[in-house]
């Protein structure tokens, strides 16, 4: 949650807090779990984000849908704030024998070298 509290409060400006963020995930059991998340601006009464999904974990592999809404802000041809509905679908699809957990580089990826890096 964020509260502006940086200014000074005034007769005509009082800090308000103008935005929500909330998330909860749920183990279900060993094999499937749920999350949610939402972000909410309050000052505007607009919903920003939104997601949904579950993943299903098996030994070898993992299988995941997730629904995401975002909405961004943009300017239009008259310069002034809109905004833009993005929706997605995302599948996750994890085969675990061919790509490694906690970040290591697997077969898949291919990484850029670091120039700043000195051997």
């Amino acid at each position: 949650m964020y509260k502006d509290s940086f200014l000074v409060p005034t007769a005509t400006y009082t800090p308000i807090t103008s935005y929500m963020t909330s998330s909860i995930a749920y183990k279900y059991d060993k094999h499937y779990s749920y999350h949610f998340r939402l972000d909410y601006d309050l000052e505007r009464s607009e919903k920003k984000s939104f997601e949904v999904g579950f993943l299903y974990k098996k030994r070898c592999w993992d299988f995941g849908l997730t629904y995401v809404e975002n909405n961004r802000p943009i300017l239009n041809q008259n310069g002034l704030s809109d905004s833009v509905y993005d929706r997605f679908v995302y599948l996750v699809i994890r085969l675990k024998p061919i790509m490694k957990d906690q970040g290591r580089l697997s077969g898949f990826v291919y990484r850029l070298p670091d120039k700043s890096e000195t051997n």
